[in-house]
């Protein structure tokens, strides 16, 4: 387990690719595969926070593979020659901080009044640049706990239950949308 981080803090560290921008907005340079991810702020976020970990670097290792969910799932909807652009406005990690218990003020608990959440906007380009169309999305799953393989799931991968929000939206949603504008 320790291995597994320390790689992936090395490949977070040989490869930068945010920049503070103006007015407090993380952006990622360029494009990947004809997706664009930026996010609004994402200290104001309401939860992006690793236990045991720096706040930033844990809220870096969040964004990452945030970012990595929107690149790697929209290559599976998006026809070539496609852009699909997302601006993430917020996010809250399924599960929360109890500061007030004693000596575990530092433990996600999860419980059913702390729901995973994402807010964000989206865009879609057609091939030739013009925007096709676009949406604003705030989706959470009141039911998380409830799934049967979520618990050793959510031990396996970092925000776990937020990428699942964005995979079951790329399902959906965006396969939907993409699905009316090429027919």
């Amino acid at each position: 387990m320790k291995t597994g981080i320390f790689a992936y803090l090395l490949v977070v560290a040989l490869l930068p690719c945010t920049d503070a921008s103006e007015g407090g907005a993380e952006r990622l340079l360029g494009e990947i595969e004809g997706v664009q991810v930026d996010f609004s702020d994402p200290s104001r976020f309401l939860d992006v926070d690793l236990e045991g970990m720096d706040a930033e670097i844990g809220r870096q290792i969040v964004l990452d593979k945030v970012r990595d969910v929107f690149v790697g799932e929209a290559q599976k909807y998006l026809p070539d020659g496609y852009h699909l652009k997302v601006q993430v406005r917020d996010i809250d990690l399924a599960g929360g901080f109890e500061r007030w218990r004693p000596g575990q003020n530092h433990v996600r608990i999860d419980r059913e009044i702390y729901p995973p959440r994402i807010e964000f906007e989206y865009k879609i380009f057609d091939g030739s640049g013009r925007l096709a169309t676009f949406g604003e999305e705030y989706i959470y799953n009141l039911a998380y706990l409830s799934d049967p393989n979520g618990e050793e799931l959510r031990s396996r991968e970092v925000a776990y239950e937020v990428s699942k929000l964005i995979r079951n939206w790329m399902k959906g949603t965006l396969a939907r949308k993409v699905n009316e504008i090429v027919s």
